[in-house]
């Protein structure tokens, strides 16, 4: 809760965050092994189709090179396919692959729009579902993801009557705040004082990056489910595109032999 607290200022009101209880810790255990079986999903693919496509047993230097590339943009996605990777994922493999890759789409537009040239690969592929899963898993191999509360998604005042009156709101400090910080000051010339209304989310503390059109971070429960289907939808392409049939020439009867 936001306690509102008098100052030494004439009409001006601190607002000061309480905290009742701690996040607990094991929240941050769950999303980790969210993200964790996530990314494992998605490796678990790629060694899938691979193994497959080279109707073979890989060898262990194969099977450590063998991984579900998520890359920003087109350069790193070249770049994944090393020697070695791309003597065992050939063409038909790449292909499926780069078709859910989080610039897919803008490539797609840059292709056909001259007005897309000017958005930048790595900005766009950042907000991406696979990107998420790839940087939070990654951190989370290291130490344990930082999940913190009071992201605001939401505040504004008003007064008892309904009129906010002329309130002058001055924001302390950047979010995400701890308990017993100092959230904002409200100075009021009305009749009554401003009483704010908030709402906060719990964010993931190492997922945050504010921008222009951002006001903060998405709540936890929201980007899990974004998480999740970003994946999902990613793993059903892969599917749908590896498994085509080959394309045949007209005349010819395409193979029915799976």
């Amino acid at each position: 809760m936001v306690i509102p607290e008098s100052t030494e200022v004439p009409g001006q009101v601190a607002y000061r965050l309480q905290q009742s209880t701690p996040i607990p810790l094991a929240i941050s255990l769950i999303v980790g092994d969210l993200v964790h079986c996530l990314r494992s999903s998605l490796d678990s693919l790629a060694f899938g189709i691979v193994g497959d496509n080279l109707d073979r047993d890989m060898t262990e230097k194969e099977e450590r090179a063998c991984q579900f590339p998520i890359c920003s943009s087109p350069d790193d996605f070249d770049r994944f396919f090393t020697k070695s990777r791309a003597k065992m994922m050939d063409d038909r493999v790449r292909s499926a692959l780069r078709g859910v890759q989080p610039f897919s789409w803008l490539e797609n537009m840059k292709a056909i729009s001259v007005d897309a040239n000017t958005l930048s690969y790595e900005e766009y592929s950042w907000s991406h579902p696979l990107t998420s899963v790839a940087r939070l898993s990654n951190i989370d191999k290291h130490r344990r993801l930082t999940v913190a509360a009071w992201w605001p998604s939401l505040i504004h005042w008003t007064t008892v009557n309904g009129d906010p009156g002329d309130n002058q709101w001055r924001q302390a400090g950047e979010p995400p705040w701890g308990d017993g910080d100092v959230i904002a000051y409200v100075t009021s010339t009305g009749p009554e004082p401003a009483q704010v209304v908030h709402q906060f989310d719990i964010v993931i503390v190492d997922a945050t990056k504010p921008s222009a059109f951002e006001f903060a971070s998405r709540d936890l429960l929201a980007e899990a489910d974004e998480w999740c289907t970003g994946v999902d939808r990613a793993l059903r392409q892969v599917i749908r595109e590896y498994t085509r049939p080959p394309a045949h020439i007209d005349g010819d009867q395409p193979s029915t032999t799976r």
